[in-house]
């Protein structure tokens, strides 16, 4: 089955053991000079690797943008994370693409069992829970555990594949989220173009310059169904002739 709704790509991503590495190699080889770095913090039991919830951890990215596209260059630095383990496992290099899509939910459904959600919130995978970090003795049951927020973005496998790398999916509706945090070192959808029987958006005016191509304004030729119909003229026996006003020497 195909996967639906994708929208548009947004970047290219790389594990990397040093950012500065290939930014001094690729990246001027490239000629890629304007380069958004930041250090994330990823929080205790909010994501989930292969189906269990991880522990803190920290990493360094790197963005810039390359023609129609971006590219993005993610350098490990503690704890658990989809990267890390591929460095591990692969070592430095293409590590994912990150395509947009119009409804996660929608998307990672499709999938259905050829892929698996390997990196994601928590709240992706059904059953997993944030950890209970402390309940004190004597007062009560077990304080139920707040069920994790599904997130806006996944990483995806395929379980049969032999070309390693991940598909990394992105729901468009955030696109505002992303680009608060990245600015325009992504790459982003087009505005939304509601369609009917889409409950998820809300309607927009219309954008100025459709990248739809409008056909040019019809021009009649010989025996064209499209021909509009000119005066009609009556003759004997149409039955779409206007009825005329009786004759005066009519009994």
């Amino acid at each position: 089955m195909s996967l639906p709704g994708i929208v548009g790509l947004c970047h290219i991503g790389f594990a990397v053991h040093s950012i500065e590495e290939f930014q001094r190699t690729w990246g001027a080889l490239l000629g890629l000079d304007d380069w958004l770095v930041r250090d994330v913090n990823q929080p205790d039991g909010l994501l989930q690797l292969h189906g269990e919830i991880v522990g803190p951890a920290s990493s360094r990215v790197a963005f810039a943008r390359l023609a129609d596209t971006a590219i993005e260059l993610v350098e490990p630095h503690d704890g658990r994370t989809r990267t890390s383990a591929w460095l591990e496992e692969r070592g430095p290099g293409i590590h994912h693409l990150a395509f947009w899509v119009d409804d996660l939910d929608r998307a990672v459904a499709a999938l259905g069992d050829t892929a698996e959600v390997t990196y994601s919130p928590a709240g992706r995978r059904p059953g997993l829970a944030a950890p209970v970090s402390a309940v004190a003795r004597g007062h009560g049951a077990l304080p139920l555990a707040p069920e994790p927020a599904p997130g806006f973005w996944a990483y995806t496998e395929s379980r049969d594949a032999r070309v390693p790398w991940c598909l990394e999916l992105l729901d468009a509706r955030s696109t505002d989220i992303v680009r608060a945090a990245f600015g325009d070192h992504l790459v982003y959808p087009p505005p939304h173009r509601p369609v009917p029987g889409d409950p998820l958006v809300e309607p927009q005016p219309p954008h100025v310059g459709d990248h739809l191509v409008h056909p040019p304004p019809h021009r009649p030729i010989p025996g064209d169904h499209l021909v509009h119909l000119r005066p009609h003229h009556a003759v004997p026996g149409d039955h779409l002739v206007e009825p005329r006003p009786p004759h005066e020497d009519r009994a």
